[in-house]
């Protein structure tokens, strides 16, 4: 009998999961992660005060609502011509119930906390992910 080439049995796989024999018990415990993130627009005034104050107070305060499992902070490198530093700050949320509670009980007051240190130095947007 011949063996089966590596493209034969990822097609197997394939079909053992799209015929549903996938067992339940993993996919259905297992959900996606949900990707908070936040993008900013620093004044270049403002940007080493902005990065230190994130990084020691900010974050800290988020992560200790024990919410979020992770977070990173990135520079954008293909910045457009404008008048500052953008930054993506990024929290890892393990359910959609979790995010919830975050934005429910926590995310006024750490959003009024930066605005009211950062007016008028800042712009941002918010978006909301899924692992797929």
């Amino acid at each position: 009998m011949k063996a089966l080439s590596l493209s034969a049995k990822f097609y197997l796989i394939f079909l053992y999961i799209a015929n549903n024999n996938y067992p339940e018990s993993v996919s259905s415990t297992v959900p996606n992660m949900i990707l908070y993130n936040t993008t900013y627009n620093i004044s270049s005034l403002a940007e080493q005060d902005w990065l230190a104050w994130m990084k020691t107070v900010q974050v800290p305060a988020m992560m200790a609502t024990g919410l979020p499992t992770e977070h990173k902070m990135l520079r954008l490198l293909t910045e457009l011509e404008n008048e500052g530093v953008t930054f993506s700050v990024q929290y890892s949320f393990r359910t959609m119930e979790d995010y919830l509670a975050y934005q429910t009980q926590h995310q006024a007051d750490l959003y009024q906390r930066h605005h009211d240190r950062y007016k008028e130095q800042y712009v941002s947007f918010r978006t909301l992910l899924e692992e797929i």
